[in-house]
Parts: C-alpha cells; sequence; structure tokens
C-alpha cells in the first residue's frame, strides 16, 4: 500500500490497480474489459442504478480504467468517517462482490460491440490496432484493449466470474491512497479492502514482448487526409538509467508547439495541426510512436521529411535550451498530477506496480534535472535505430507529390 496524506481538501481518493488487463484475454478478446464494465452494474444486494443512487447520495465517485496490463478501480468520497465507512461499503461490494447477472451482461456486451462497430469507422483507431498487431504479433499485446466482436459475443457469465476470481485477487493488487486522513486509517482501509477481495491467486509475467524489424503497412479509408504512424518496439523500463534521457528526448523531439517536429512541419511548412512523440511502457515492452495527419498526397513526403530530422537529431541530439524547456515542461506536468489528489493516488499505483521506491517522483524529478544535452543523444543512440522504424498509414490512396517549397519568412 502506498499513501498520502493531504489534509487541504475533506476528501480521500483511492485506487485499486490489479493486474487484470486485456493481456490475460487469452482466447476471450474482451475478457478483461467486459469484467471490468461489469463490476458497477450490480454487486451485493444492488442492481446498477441502486448502485449508482447509493454512491450520488454519498457525493462519491467510481471511476474504471483498463490497459494492456491493468484494470483499476477507484473511489473518490468525503473524508468524514461516516461518509467514507458507507462509500467504502459500496466500493469494497464492487470490486469484491459483483453479481455477474446475464441481464446485465447482455446489456454490456451491446455497448462493446457498438463501440467496437465504431472502431471500424474511426481512422485512428484502426491505424493503432494495425501498428499493435503488426509489432506485438502473436504477443498478448497485440490485441485491441476492449476485445473483438467474436470474443465478446462468446463471454458467459461463468467467464466472468472465474476472471474475477482470478484476476482480481489481494495478491494480484497494488492499493494507493491519498487524501485527508491517518497513516494508520490508510492501512485499515487497505487491509479491509484486501481482506474483501479473493485470495493467493496472482498474474505470470508475461514473455517478453517480439522485437520484429521494420515492416510497412498502408490501409486504405476514405477520410478527408492521411493518419500516420511510425513506430518503433521500446523496451525500455522506468527503472533503467537511461529512461529520464530517453524521455526528454522524446519530448524535445515530439511534445508541445515548440517541439522539432513541430516547429519543422507546422511553424516552417504548415503541413499538420499537430504531431507527437509517444513512448509507451508496458510490463513486457513498449512502444515509440510518432503520429501525425496529412494531406494525402504527402503521405510519403513527410514520412521521409521525419525520418530525416529524426536521423539528424539522433545524431547531433538536443541544445541546452531545448532540455532546459523539456525538464520544465516533464516536470511541471508531474508536479501538477502530483497536485490533485486523485492524479497522485493513480501516480502512486502506477509506481507500485512498477516496483518503484515510495519517493520516486521526487528523485525522478532530481533525475531530470542532472540530464545533459550529451546523455540524451547517447541514450537515444542506444534506443532507437531510424533503420528499425515501421511504417503505418490510413487514408485515401492518391498519387504522391513532393513537399512544396519551404515559404519565405
Amino acid at each position: 500500500m502506498r499513501f498520502i496524506e493531504s489534509r487541504e481538501l475533506a476528501v480521500v481518493d483511492i485506487v485499486l490497480r490489479f493486474a487484470a488487463g486485456s493481456s490475460l484475454d487469452g482466447n476471450l478478446a474482451g475478457l478483461a474489459a467486459t469484467t471490468l464494465y461489469m463490476l458497477d452494474q450490480g454487486a451485493d444486494d444492488l442492481d446498477a442504478q441502486g448502485l449508482a443512487t447509493a454512491l450520488e447520495d454519498l457525493g462519491a465517485e467510481l471511476g474504471k480504467q483498463l490497459d494492456v496490463d491493468h484494470a483499476s478501480l477507484s473511489l473518490r468520497c468525503l473524508s468524514a468517517a461516516s461518509v467514507r465507512a458507507q462509500a467504502l461499503h459500496l466500493f469494497m461490494a464492487v470490486a469484491a462482490r459483483p453479481r455477474f447477472e446475464a441481464a446485465a451482461l447482455d446489456k454490456i456486451k451491446r455497448r462493446l460491440l457498438s463501440h467496437l462497430a465504431l472502431v471500424e469507422q474511426s481512422p485512428d483507431r484502426l491505424l493503432q490496432r494495425a501498428v499493435l498487431n503488426e509489432l506485438f504479433v502473436d504477443h498478448p499485446y497485440g490485441d485491441y484493449v476492449n476485445g473483438s466482436e467474436a470474443g465478446v459475443s462468446a463471454l458467459s457469465v461463468e467467464h466472468l466470474r472465474d476472471f474475477h476470481q482470478r484476476a482480481y485477487s489481494a495478491n494480484n493488487l497494488e492499493i494507493a491512497i491519498v487524501g485527508d486522513l491517518s497513516s494508520n486509517e490508510a492501512r485499515a482501509l487497505a487491509d479491509a479492502i484486501s481482506s474483501a477481495l479473493p485470495q493467493h491467486w496472482a498474474a505470470a509475467a508475461l514473455p517478453p514482448a517480439p522485437a520484429p524489424g521494420a515492416t510497412r503497412r498502408e490501409l486504405t479509408f476514405p477520410s478527408a487526409g492521411t493518419s500516420i504512424a511510425l513506430a518503433l518496439p521500446l523496451h525500455l523500463t522506468p527503472q533503467h538509467e537511461d529512461y529520464p534521457a530517453v524521455l526528454l528526448g522524446c519530448t524535445v523531439l515530439g511534445s508541445g508547439a515548440s517541439s522539432r517536429l513541430m516547429e519543422h512541419l507546422r511553424q516552417r511548412r504548415n503541413l499538420t495541426y499537430d504531431i507527437r512523440v509517444t513512448p509507451t511502457l508496458w510490463q513486457a515492452g513498449g512502444l515509440l510512436t510518432v503520429r501525425w495527419e496529412i494531406a494525402a498526397h504527402y503521405a510519403e513526403a513527410s514520412r521521409q521529411l521525419v525520418l530525416a530530422i529524426i536521423a539528424c537529431f539522433l545524431e547531433h541530439g538536443p541544445t541546452q535550451a531545448e532540455l532546459e524547456r523539456a525538464v520544465n515542461q516533464r516536470a511541471g506536468a508531474l508536479l501538477l498530477e502530483a497536485a490533485r489528489n486523485d492524479q497522485a493516488a493513480v501516480l502512486l499505483a502506477q509506481h507500485s506496480q512498477h516496483g518503484l521506491p515510495a519517493g520516486y517522483l521526487t528523485d525522478f524529478i532530481e533525475q531530470l534535472r542532472q540530464v545533459t544535452p550529451q546523455q540524451v543523444r547517447q541514450a537515444l543512440q542506444r534506443w532507437i535505430d531510424v533503420r528499425g522504424i515501421s511504417f503505418f498509414s490510413i487514408g485515401p490512396r492518391q498519387a504522391q507529390q513532393h513537399l512544396p517549397d519551404r515559404p519565405e519568412v
């Protein structure tokens, strides 16, 4: 259990982070998502409406979140002892004693199937799915987090109950609490939650994600422009000594209006509204993506331009001014997150799941401030090989053209 005492607001935030993400779906794609979405559809003697009304009457908020590794439940409630006790009772019922009724399952399956149908009409989601399918082939990370039509359709109440008994175990859980209570009170809350949950089971470590070579995949879609993703496996962990430098390098290259890629593609050439570099770290491997949208006839030329900018950045690294701006950007974002109790609780749970020490946030910000431009350049050269970057696009098929000449300034 991770805990931060915060007395500014009479509020308590609790995050339960289970190793129960979509990577545990197995042959039933959508099992983890459906189980999570069913938790608040009835628990103990309350149906979905009764549960929602009881939480609303207490001014309590329940949240759910899913990724490939984790399923998270969160509770925000007032810290007054009587309100907190009632809200915690409802929260534990949702986490430990969901009803999993057939009628509710039918409703959730209809919602998920409608969502999956909408995915087929979203070029951005189709592009992301293509990236994962290609770079994580034959690995659990290669499947869409909300499953597939076939997988969701095949799910039964028994599937959900069995998954819940295993994956929502106290041994498969990290708890984070932030708010207006003492450490003893927080420990008592954590113990009560753990005792209410199924016991003993814990998820086994996933096999390492593959590291395939560069590939190219172009999807046709009747959109106004073309969405593009450059992607590269990035099997980096937050514990690695290169992580601060790689994160700052990605920030300089493609995060915010002043990034290198934004300067070249938007400010200088007005080719796109936004371009972003995103490192995504999961338990068994990760991914580095560069995403942008552009007029369809400039797709190939913009790919060549972006790769050239990345290659130049890898060779020379950032300037001192760029690095200082990136440090301020990252440190400021982290401090703003930590200043909100609900976000601080999420950060604590994430750090605990990664095995990071209790004071990691403070230490990490100091690590960012110590990074030099040379360290960024060297770290990026170790982790990014332009020859291994894969190209994905989705949009209309059009004859390709050279980029227009840069306008005179």
